[in-house]
């Protein structure tokens, strides 16, 4: 039961690591996987991790060539804008 519910989850799990990649994120979690750990799962803290908190955690360093700092920005909205929806339970 649980592999396949894991394995249902995989295609979306591998499109979100495609999309965080060209933004440098899935990198900084791959390369810190304690910290990201931390931030992923505040169960231990008390603390929730709302969207800003999440959003804030991330510094995006966008092109000087305007139309790659233009597909990044559309990019870093679909981000923005599903974090917002995870945030409010898909809504």
């Amino acid at each position: 039961m649980i592999g396949n519910v894991v394995q249902g989850r995989l295609p979306m799990v591998s499109q979100l690591m495609e999309g965080l990649a060209p933004c440098g994120i899935l990198a900084a979690i791959q390369a810190n996987p304690e910290v990201m750990r931390l931030i992923f799962c505040m169960s231990h803290t008390g603390e929730k991790l709302d969207e800003d908190r999440f959003i804030n955690l991330f510094k995006v360093n966008f092109s000087q060539e305007q139309q790659k700092k233009a597909k990044e920005t559309d990019a870093y909205k679909v981000f923005s804008d599903y974090v917002g929806m995870v945030a409010h339970g898909g809504k």
